[in-house]
Order: structure tokens, then sequence, then C-alpha cells
């Protein structure tokens, strides 16, 4: 009986825990990386690794094209052409991540001071510039195993990936203190890359057999994936960039009270994204069922919520693992990025059931709403070189966006519908038996 009340929904429950797992997996090493990063190397080259950090995966999330994303809706579709589809998109993000990566170095970077104290002459310039390229196609990897059914292996990937990191991050303390952080993100990823691709390319893609339902060439998918890419980039620009700006707005040495809580507040974020991203897989396969919609998100807000109290209770201690002067600097900073997280879990749930259905505009809106309001409060508030003042335009911009998607009445999202109307969500109880 009990199974039978689970069927309908296990393909999406599968991918939604594994993604989750992954988030933990990741988080955990996540924080155990920066501890050593704060324990090993001087709180400057901290923040300049990091910026550098924060500036390659935000030229990632440009040269990437959000197709992380837009592949969990593109190919369940694709069916016995699926390979076909992510061959066009290898190809496209290894090109656009040259492109990107090359105008970087030609007009911004020279620029960007924290940037040359990292990477500070042209052979380390060009082998960052390869390693880029093929960073960007491992992050892709992930997204492709989820979207085609094989989202168990995520979670393993990125705790190999995660050890590795920080086994580099350790070793290279001494011998390579101005850059072994970034160094540290970059090999472990070209190496394991390799044995991905052949997992996909040689035991996933064979087993999906059936007819394809969508778009089985990345040329034809063009006007979702762009309007998609719009919106990213809107988001890039106020979430990737931000320890970035923190750097340009306060300096290296009080950045570094940021990026650390930073750091920290992103891996509950995750929590949101990845089961967003299972929300879009699964809707992209079966028919819309908003029922299916609301469950998940209000499980998700519930969840997120309990993992916001449980770090702003254990702040001190956490900040502490870092180093008395992170606990004394990111206290307050640590506190108000993870009260936003609810708020930034209810838009990520929005968002995904938009992509579902196709609805660019939606999405574009909602990310411009949130990078303005987070560039512009913090430009305003960091004036007098208070590093609070970022954290306090994230708040302020989380809980717009939820505010302003909740407030659609025209064509809501149905994730609004479980929070808005009792009806709706008496049907979600009622669904789960």
């Amino acid at each position: 009986m009990l199974t039978q009340k689970l069927r309908p929904k296990s393909e999406m429950a599968r991918t939604a825990i594994a993604l989750v797992v992954n988030s933990g997996v990741t988080s955990v090493l996540g924080v155990v990386y920066w501890i050593a990063v704060a324990r090993l190397y001087s709180p400057r080259d901290l923040a300049d690794n990091a910026a550098v950090v924060s500036t390659m995966l935000t030229l990632g999330g440009i040269a990437q094209m959000n197709l992380v994303l837009s592949l969990g809706a593109l190919l369940p579709r694709a069916g016995r052409r699926a390979d076909r589809l992510l061959t066009d998109v290898y190809l496209s993000v290894v090109v656009f991540s040259i492109a990107v990566y090359s105008v970087f170095v030609l007009l911004i970077r020279p620029h960007l001071s924290y940037f040359d104290r990292v990477i500070p002459n042209p052979t380390a310039i060009v082998a960052l510039g390869l390693a880029f390229a093929v960073y960007n196609i491992f992050v892709l990897q992930d997204g492709a195993m989820a979207a085609l059914g094989s989202a168990t292996v995520v979670p393993f990937e990125n705790a190999v990936f995660g050890g590795a990191k920080l086994l580099m991050v350790v070793l290279l303390a001494n011998a390579m203190p101005s850059d072994g952080i970034i160094v540290s993100w970059m090999v472990p990823a070209a190496v394991l890359v390799i044995p991905i691709t052949w997992y996909i390319f040689g035991r996933v893609l064979p087993r999906h057999t059936v007819e394809p339902t969508g778009v089985v060439r990345l040329k034809h998918a063009v006007r979702p994936v762009v309007g998609d890419y719009v919106g990213y980039l809107f988001l890039i620009s106020s979430t990737l960039a931000l320890p970035a700006i923190a750097v340009s707005l306060v300096g290296a040495d009080r950045a570094a009270a940021f990026s650390v809580p930073w750091m920290i507040s992103a891996s509950i974020d995750t929590v949101a994204s990845n089961v967003g991203m299972a929300l879009t897989i699964e809707k992209s396969r079966s028919k819309d069922r908003n029922a299916m919609t609301a469950r998940a998100t209000l499980r998700v807000f519930g969840l997120v919520v309990a993992l916001a109290l449980v770090v702003a209770l254990a702040a001190p201690f956490v900040l502490r693992l870092y180093g008395g002067s992170y606990a004394a600097d990111g206290l307050v900073v640590l506190r108000l990025l993870v009260l936003a997280a609810p708020f930034r879990a209810l838009a990520v749930m929005a968002m995904s059931d938009a992509r579902s259905h196709g609805r660019t505009g939606f999405i574009i809106k909602m990310q411009a709403l949130t990078s303005s309001v987070v560039i512009v409060v913090a430009l305003v508030l960091t004036r007098g070189g208070d590093i609070k003042g970022i954290a306090v335009a994230w708040l302020l911009a989380q809980v717009i966006a939820a505010a302003w998607a909740l407030l659609q009445r025209r064509r809501p999202a149905p994730v609004f519908e479980a929070l808005r109307t009792p009806e709706l969500a008496t049907s979600a109880r009622e669904s789960t038996g």
C-alpha cells in the first residue's frame, strides 16, 4: 500500500534525495575546506583567492549559459537523441568559455588588482583559461546526470572532488601560498571530467531508447534557453560575484569577514536549488501537477527554516573553527545571510516551477529584481566600509523577491498557491495519503 502511494512521485523523490544528499556532502566538505584555508592561509590570501574563485564562478555562469538547469527540461524530452543534444551543449560551452575568458582577460582583468596577485603571469593566465573551460564541463555533468536519471552518482562524484580539493589545498599551503586555493579548485575538476564523460556517454545515454518528445538539437531550443539565460545573468551578478564585489567595496582584509559566512550560508541555499532542479526534471517528464509542486515547496521551506535556525544558533561556534577574527567580524553577517535563506527558497522554487512551464519572463523579472536590490543597497550601505551592508542587502532582496512572487495574481506559480489558499494545501496533504 505504501509503495503504491509513493510510486507516482518516486522518480522525483529519488532525484531530489540524491541532490539534497549531494548538498550535504558538498556542504560538509566545503566547510572543512574553508576551515583549512582559514587556518593555513593568511586572511589576505583567503580573500584574494575567494575573489578569484568568485570571479571564475561568475564567468562560468556566463559561459555555461545556465544550461545546468535548462538540461533538466531539455534532456528528458530528447529521448534516444539525448546524446546529440548533450554533444551540442558540450561544444557550445567550451567555445563560449574560451570567448568569455578571453574578453575578461583583455578588458576586465587589468582593473582587478586581486586577480594579478593570484594569477601574476601569462603562463598562469593561459593555464587558468584552459582549466576554466574544462571546469565548466565538469559543472554541467551534474545537471546532465540528474536529468538522465542518474542523480545518485552525483554525490559520489562531488565527494571525490571535494576530498581531492581539500587534500590539494592542504598540500599546497606552503609551496603555493598565494595561488594554492584556486589551483585546488581547478585540477581535481580537470581530472574527474574524463571518467564522468565516459560514464555519461558510454553507460547512461545508451539506456535512453524512447522516441524524442522535444528538441534534439540545441539550436532548436534557443528561445527558452536564451530567456532563462538572461535571468541567470542577473542571478550571478548578485550571488556568485558577491565575494568579488565585497573585495572591491571594502578591501581584501575586511572582505574575508564576508567571504567565509557567505560560503557557509550558500550551503543552505543549495537545498532549494537541488530540489528545484528535481522538480523541473519531473515536470518535464509528465503533465503539470500543482499538488506535487506545493508538496515540494512546503517541505523545502520547512527544511530550510530548520537549517537556518540551527546555523544561526551555532554561528559563534562555527565561525570560531575558522579563527578568532572571523568569529568577531562575521557573526552578524552570517546570521543575516541565513535569515534570508527561507525567503530565497520560496523564490527558487517559484522559478523552478516557471522553468518547467517555459515561463522565462517570470524568471527574468525575478532575477532582475533581486540583482538590482542587492547591488544598489550594497553600494549604499557599504560606503562607510561596513561589511554587514552587503548581508543586509542580500536579506532585503530575498524578502522582496519572495513577496513579489507571492503577490503575483496573474498566472501565479503553483508553488505559492499552497501558501495563499488553504484548498490547495489541503489537496497537497490528501495526495500524500
